[in-house]
């Protein structure tokens, strides 16, 4: 499932960001993926050494770590660093899909991707984020601060940007619960929950609701 995430960061935490950002070295994007994935990737990436970037991923991490949407929906258990990508005027990713393990240090499966916006959508044009679900293409441009939230299976690509500088973070999850089938029921199931809690939170349905949840959790996951 593929959802939106209005407000991942503030505006104070993307200009936060943004000023670390300005201490960073950007090389060529291709050096961090596989052999497929550098064929069609044309943009430029932060060094995850960078020390420069280390307040950065942390609120990034913070902000995962604290959003509801994240905490019901994906049910996080590990969190990769978050990288940084520019895309100046020319610059594109084509097709691909993200890798199945992820991380230096701490290697995760990569079940869920999270892009966060962190360029005025005003200020640059093309950059699209493009997801492909089975043959229907979803084109995705948002806000500084907001996130875009899609299973880690996508093939997806970003346009080519033709003015401007497009800049952004990108995250992978590894989720409590590896399937994306069960990830889907339990976050219809919790949509359920979060609006029985909020109309009948003494409802003998609204416990039976919460206990099915809680116990679809505990039976799947790792």
């Amino acid at each position: 499932m593929i959802f939106k995430i209005p407000q991942l960061l503030t505006i104070n935490e993307v200009r936060l960001i943004r000023n670390s950002l300005e201490k960073t070295t950007f090389t060529d994007g291709g050096h961090s993926v596989g052999e497929m994935s550098t064929k069609v990737k044309n943009n430029l990436q932060s060094q995850s050494s960078d020390a420069s970037q280390k307040n950065g991923r942390r609120i990034i991490v913070d902000a995962v770590e604290r959003n509801e949407m994240l905490k019901y929906f994906v049910l996080p258990k590990h969190i990769m660093a978050p990288l940084f990508n520019c895309y100046r005027e020319g610059m594109y990713y084509g097709n691909h899909i993200d890798e199945p393990i992820l991380g230096e240090e701490i290697k995760i499966r990569g079940d869920v991707s999270l892009t966060i916006f962190l360029t005025d959508p005003n200020t640059y044009d093309g950059g699209e984020l493009v997801i492909n679900l089975d043959g229907r293409e979803q084109v995705i441009k948002l806000k500084q601060g907001e996130a875009i939230c899609y299973p880690s299976t996508l093939v997806h690509r970003v346009n080519k940007v033709t003015r401007g500088t497009r800049i952004s973070a990108v995250t992978t999850i590894q989720s409590r619960v590896r399937s994306a089938e069960q990830r889907n029921v339990l976050i219809d199931m919790a949509k359920v929950l979060r609006w029985s809690q909020d109309n009948a939170p003494n409802a003998r349905e609204t416990i039976l609701v919460h206990k099915a949840y809680t116990n679809l959790i505990r039976m799947w996951a790792d």
